[in-house]
């Protein structure tokens, strides 16, 4: 199943995002119980519907179907835009991005990792990927840890286990999370 683009719900003759900033600004000022708000918030998450679909179909593809891949990051949109503060003067893309992704990489974790690896061993067994395709092409071989850790400029101690939290990835979602298995308790 594909991902359909939302973009025909955006506002006619509304470019992208140029003046969606100031409807952020008209949002902070608003109280949160003002009726108002709840019609901008909606509008603004619209708006938005694009950058959430761009963002899940980066994901699609994997193990994941592409509407909870496209849910998921919908729902990080929608936190990106409860955290927002335009006062601090950055722009929404510069928050909503990263936080858009991260939600779909963590949903990711929880569900298709047996043993969930921290954070910096799961980031770099995602760029030991290309590291290896690199040093393939340049050394004719596939390259030790030692040589991907010197071409990621890594800790040798973290590829390795990088490496190994790779054999702990799951082709398909933990029992007991919709996958039609029930979860075994030891």
């Amino acid at each position: 199943m594909s991902i359909q683009s939302t973009s025909s719900l955006s506002r006619p003759g509304r470019d992208r995002y140029t003046d969606v900033e100031s409807l952020f600004a008209e949002l902070t000022g608003l109280r949160r119980d003002d009726p108002r708000r709840i019609v901008l918030r909606e509008e603004l998450i619209t708006c938005y519907l694009p950058l959430a679909e761009h963002i899940a179909r980066k994901f699609t593809g994997h193990t994941a179907p592409a509407q909870a891949v496209l849910y998921t990051a919908r729902s990080g949109l929608v936190q990106a835009l409860d955290r927002y503060d335009p006062r601090r003067g950055a722009p929404f893309l510069r928050c909503a991005i990263p936080t858009i992704t991260d939600v779909v990489r963590r949903s990711f974790r929880e569900l298709h990792w047996a043993v969930r690896p921290p954070r910096r061993l799961d980031r770099v067994q995602q760029s030991i990927g290309p590291a290896v395709a690199v040093l393939y092409r340049r050394l004719g071989r596939m390259p030790t840890a030692a040589q991907i850790a010197g071409e990621l400029g890594a800790d040798p101690a973290d590829v390795v286990l990088a490496l190994v939290a790779r054999n702990a990835y799951r082709t398909s979602p933990r029992a007991g999370t919709g996958s039609g298995k029930k979860e075994i308790r030891r």
